[in-house]
């Protein structure tokens, strides 16, 4: 009886057991489902304050009011939109445009548009640059092809549409007249103008301004605004700087002309101190730079924007009148040219050794002499991992007709042996060429970029490497204004209620 007692009391107090435990359970699961949904709406707003954080881009503000209350000396690294502040500094875009020409920075941008194309479309994305900086972006690419200029007024319209540009600022991407005639005004006969135009003047946009765009898109295509153009008078004062940069035909440049020097190890000029961008854990280190310091500025146009170039520099090595001189000159200003255009260039130079054009010494250049001059391989050595560039080697490597030193030169290449050479001579020529200043600084520029995270060395070039927004300040920037503090954080509140709008939209969806 007792026993019996005892099981039915046991009985009932499992099923009791159990009918707690399953409701703990539930209990359980609700606070862990509840926990689950906080930590992911807590991540997603870390997330969302460190990409705003990485955005904001706290140095370009910091640089913006160093450049306004310090300076800056000619030569110091930059980023693209840094030179803009700069160029910004010296000139007011809105009042009188024509006064950008007297910087020498934006007359380099001017004058080679398509290599600052994406800068240009990377800094109108950005809500933290200024109207003004934009504003010179835009104005640098009147001599843009119309194929280019389209994209980047396809971009403009894109970012109008979410905010992040103004109307006036697309005013004036539709069409403005600075030193020559706009793409849009002088190719308004073209199908891809006239089926681009009607179909922003068809897009649903709420025009201000006095509805100002539609009829500037209708001046565009009756062909009012080129004939506007047509009896412009020329402002000499442009056409003379604009003559004073202008690289002559290829034809006529001499030897002596088109000159460099090495001055790496036996450097003996002026005690200025540059900046070098090093990497150390993830933070931007000043040190002295490590490149060339006696470049001919003829030279060195060539040499930063290889790509305007690239078709007269093969014409010049077709020409047998030209010396060897000449062509090894020609061929080492070419070596910075994008890696599409560089393979085609390399199987050219193949192909002209094959027809007797340039001797074995200048094809054996174009790979192998990089470690006396510029500090900057050729690009094909610097993405020997890339297939298409592994492609190629192996192409020239079946080639029968070429010399066996050259054939080995490739191998080396290949396996990566070239690009370590180059950086060893890099590191071994730092003591020599410490704490001294380099006097060119005529375009972007690819420079070592050497990282120290974790305890190993990693050298990058800008147009490989991480940092390919850097370039070099080509005037003296002087200070006019103090920096504070206080203007910083005013300057930052713009892209801050950006960023929360934008916030508050993820958190809506």
């Amino acid at each position: 009886m007792a026993l019996g007692i005892k099981k039915r009391f046991f009985g009932v107090g499992k099923s009791r057991c159990i009918c707690t435990l399953s409701i703990y359970d539930k209990m359980i699961g609700k606070k862990l489902l509840f926990l689950v949904k906080k930590l992911i709406f807590y991540s997603i707003i870390c997330f969302t304050i460190i990409k705003l954080l990485i955005v904001l881009r706290i140095d370009t503000y910091y640089w913006r009011y160093r450049l306004q209350s310090v300076g800056a000396n000619r030569g110091t690294i930059v980023t693209f939109e840094e030179k803009l502040i700069a160029i910004a500094h010296k000139t007011d875009p809105h009042k009188n445009p024509e006064n950008l020409f007297l910087s020498r920075d934006f007359v380099w941008i001017y004058r080679h548009p398509s290599c600052y194309l994406p800068h240009v479309i990377s800094l109108l994305n950005n809500p933290s640059c200024s109207e003004a900086e934009k504003l010179i972006a835009i104005y640098g690419m009147e001599k843009l092809d119309l194929d280019n200029y389209l994209l980047l007024l396809q971009e403009g319209i894109k970012l109008y549409q979410k905010g992040i540009i103004s109307q006036e600022l697309l005013n004036i991407l539709l069409g403005f007249s600075l030193a020559e005639c706009h793409p849009l005004i002088k190719n308004y006969q073209s199908i891809h103008t006239v089926d681009f135009l009607n179909a922003i003047r068809s897009l649903r946009i709420p025009w201000n301004l006095f509805d100002y765009i539609p009829e500037h898109i209708t001046s565009i295509l009756s062909g009012n605004a080129l004939r506007k153009w047509q009896i412009r008078k020329e402002l000499p004062e442009i056409k003379k700087i604009m003559q004073d940069i202008t690289v002559p035909p290829f034809r006529t440049i001499t030897t002596n002309q088109l000159s460099f020097s090495s001055g790496y190890y036996q450097y003996s000029g002026p005690e200025k101190s540059v900046e070098l961008l090093i990497v150390v854990n993830g933070k931007r280190v000043d040190y002295p730079l490590l490149v060339e310091h006696n470049l001919d500025p003829l030279f060195a146009e060539i040499y930063f924007h290889p790509i305007d170039y690239m078709q007269e520099a093969m014409d010049l090595i077709e020409d047998p009148s030209f010396d060897s001189m000449l062509k090894k000159k020609v061929i080492y200003a070419m070596r910075r040219l994008p890696l599409k255009q560089h393979i085609i260039f390399v199987k050219f130079c193949c192909n002209a050794y094959i027809r007797n054009k340039i001797p074995q010494s200048l094809l054996m250049y174009m790979l192998n002499d990089f470690c006396r001059a510029l500090k900057v391989p050729p690009t094909i050595v610097e993405a020997y991992k890339n297939k298409e560039v592994r492609q190629l080697l192996m192409e020239i490597q079946k080639i029968e007709s070429l010399p066996n030193e050259f054939i080995s030169a490739i191998q080396g290449v290949m396996s990566g042996r070239s690009k370590w050479i180059f950086h060893a001579s890099l590191i071994k020529g730092w003591p020599a060429f410490k704490n001294k200043f380099t006097d060119f600084t005529y375009g972007p520029i690819e420079y070592p970029v050497i990282d120290f995270t974790d305890g190993n060395i990693t050298i990058y070039h800008s147009l490989y490497g991480k940092d390919s927004n850097y370039m070099y300040l080509y005037e003296d920037v002087y200070p006019t204004k103090r920096w504070s503090l206080l203007s910083c954080f005013i300057s930052l509140k713009k892209q801050f209620y950006f960023y929360i709008r934008e916030i508050h939209k993820k958190l809506m969806l």
